[in-house]
């Protein structure tokens, strides 16, 4: 199975780094230790066993100066006041600790995505010896110790007339973590700061302080990175290429949650559209373009199906759990272009309306995974015909997709493995044949050809046993079993044509010349232009058949030459038996006029694709 290094268990642990308390004066008599007891602060994704014993909330040391903490028993508030003296810096609380990259990555430190923070304030109470003048404050996001030099992700201000005294009023900040954030150049860890702002005041109260990620994942990875340059492995969901016990591949398994919000004060609506741009179908008749346009129709998707938005009651979408996901997925794989839709109201009002752009795109299963799977279906689907092929029929798929996967070693930046070594590629991921562009990772392999759709995965489907102009099914491009049993049904009726030729062809030579047999023949080349040097017989009534070459043949077209081809010397001919260069298209012919087998090796493009395959036979798997 093919596995992506360094991969996260999940994608948003958002670790928040926790400081110590500093004053610059006595602290009240509501500070212990230099933390703060009572406070009602939910951040989250916090572990902290100790709790605060009368409300039952996790409780966490700040960092600040002057930072008066009021418990009202009546009221059941436990909170902060903001207390703006000449030398306060109201609340600050670090959100994440910078790091290289490299460390991130392999501790699984993951922070870019959106983030609610939700809070709740009211205006403090004045008397007469301390009238309050100014409750109006400001919430900051910030790179780097708000006290000292840092810079402005998000903020937002709370004017005066906003706050009532004595009433407690809900509010939010959207904050949005990029990856330049996240690792940014100057070294600045990610602040949470609250301020107020005019001095010789009280102030204003703040309780339930909540964190609350943004997270579509699955159990391997979370894709939100919003707003990248270049989409990238970050917010890619992958098809998983193995993971039932005949290999067989699986869509993401995806799921959103909206972590730590409070449901009675706020609601989420989401939907999901997924679609794909197949490249142009060409010269197909309008008959035909009307059946493809069907198929074609079924490479966009929405979910709910009808294009609405789904309410999640308890913040959560198992989206890969939900009806219209599980007919989607048994109709065929899918992927592409994919932008997730998220809404959040408070009461009736829309708090905010966001949109995740990402891909679903495919890992390409192990060489050895692929290559059981191949030579299993066709003994179990076709055991008198191509039943008989194994010992060649993994090449042809070898053959046609070699060189377009490099397996992807690293999340960032981008390191590929010796792309001649990757073998039976469904989806592209580097490779030598194929331009490395960072964003293009697991879109499907296609190849276009002059008329028709173009060949896809690992063994170039290009129509199917009607023609190559019909549009495949989605499953045939995002799931790589369907490509490879699409592919036997081509090769089988390959395989009754050839068949049915070479057994015409000896019925003649036993006619015209029964003193003759068809004699055994080598397929030889010390030095092929591709693959490794291989030496090949073949004979009737063996394992390997002139049938099977014949069939190899004709699945890449059995056109005939134009013209003798100009052989390589390192191609072994054994003219004793056979002549060369004949002008047929079937790989073997008997020819009457002069009662000669015939060998015609290349096709109308001077391709000898027999060759090709035989000397993708023995390329080693990789582990």
């Amino acid at each position: 199975m093919s596995v992506i290094t360094n991969q996260p268990l999940v994608r948003h642990p958002f670790n928040i780094h926790n400081g110590s308390m500093v004053t610059s004066a006595s602290l009240p008599q509501y500070h212990t230790e230099g933390y703060a007891e009572g406070v009602g602060f939910n951040y989250g994704f916090i572990q902290n066993p100790d709790t605060d014993t009368a409300t039952n909330k996790y409780w966490h040391p700040l960092k600040g100066n002057i930072i008066e903490y009021w418990h009202v028993p009546s009221e059941g508030i436990s909170c902060v006041e903001l207390n703006a003296t000449d030398n306060s810096s109201g609340i600050k609380q670090k959100l994440m600790a910078h790091d290289t990259e490299d460390n991130i990555v392999n501790q699984y430190q993951f922070a870019q995505g959106f983030y609610l923070i939700t809070w709740k304030d009211r205006g403090r109470r004045g008397d007469s010896t301390n009238p309050t003048v100014n409750n109006s404050y400001n919430v900051k996001v910030t790179f780097g110790d708000p006290s000292s030099s840092s810079t402005v992700i998000v903020e937002k201000s709370i004017a005066q007339n906003e706050i009532v005294e004595g009433e407690w009023r809900t509010r939010y900040l959207l904050v949005q973590i990029k990856k330049n954030d996240e690792f940014n150049t100057g070294g600045k860890d990610i602040w949470l700061s609250m301020d107020s702002n005019d001095d010789g005041t009280f102030g204003t109260l703040i309780t339930d302080v909540r964190v609350c990620p943004i997270a579509l994942s699955d159990e391997y990875f979370s894709y939100i990175s919003p707003n990248e340059a270049v989409p990238n492995v970050y917010s890619t969901a992958w098809i998983k290429p193995s993971v039932g016990e005949d290999g067989e591949p699986a869509m993401p398994n995806l799921k959103l949650v909206v972590e730590n919000l409070d449901l009675n004060e706020f609601s989420v609506q989401a939907k999901l559209h997924v679609t794909y741009q197949r490249p142009e179908i060409k010269g197909a008749s309008s008959s035909q373009a009307t059946i493809n346009a069907a198929v074609i129709e079924k490479d966009t998707l929405n979910f709910p199906v009808n294009g609405s938005m789904y309410s999640l009651p308890d913040g959560n979408w198992h989206i890969a759990a939900s009806s219209d996901w599980c007919e989607a997925v048994n109709e065929g794989f899918f992927g592409g272009t994919s932008v997730l839709t998220i809404v959040i109201y408070q009461g009736d009002t829309m708090i905010c309306n966001l949109e995740y752009p990402f891909r679903i795109a495919g890992l390409n299963p192990d060489d050895s995974v692929c290559e059981e799977f191949v030579i299993n279906y066709i003994r179990t689907e076709y055991p008198t015909t191509l039943g008989t092929m194994g010992w060649v029929m993994p090449a042809i798929g070898k053959s046609e997709s070699k060189g377009y996967g490099g397996e992807i070693t690293s999340l960032h930046p981008f390191i590929w493995n010796d792309s001649r070594k990757v073998l039976f590629n469904q989806f592209v991921e580097g490779g030598g044949n194929y331009s490395r562009v960072i964003g293009k990772e697991g879109n499907p392999l296609h190849s276009a050809d002059n008329s028709g759709a173009g060949g896809y995965g690992i063994f170039q489907v290009t129509g199917d046993t009607s023609g190559t102009d019909v549009a495949i099914p989605r499953a045939q491009i995002w799931n790589w079993q369907e490509n490879v049993k699409a592919a036997m049904r081509i090769i089988k009726s390959k395989y009754d044509i050839a068949s049915s030729w070479m057994n015409r062809q000896i019925q003649q030579q036993t006619q015209e010349a029964p003193s003759k047999s068809l004699p055994p023949y080598r397929a030889a080349n010390s030095n092929p232009e591709s693959g490794l040097a291989y030496d090949v017989t073949v004979a009737q009534d063996t394992e390997k058949t002139m049938t099977h070459l014949c069939t190899i043949k004709a699945y890449n077209g059995a056109s005939k030459p134009l013209s003798i081809v100009s052989e390589s010397p390192t191609k072994y001919r054994d003219t004793d038996n056979f002549v060369y260069d004949a002008l047929y298209g079937h790989y073997c012919t008997w020819r009457n006029d002069t009662q000669d087998w015939c060998i015609s090796r290349y096709n109308s493009h001077r391709f000898d694709y027999v060759e090709r395959v035989l000397s993708c036979r023995e390329l080693p798997n990789r582990n």
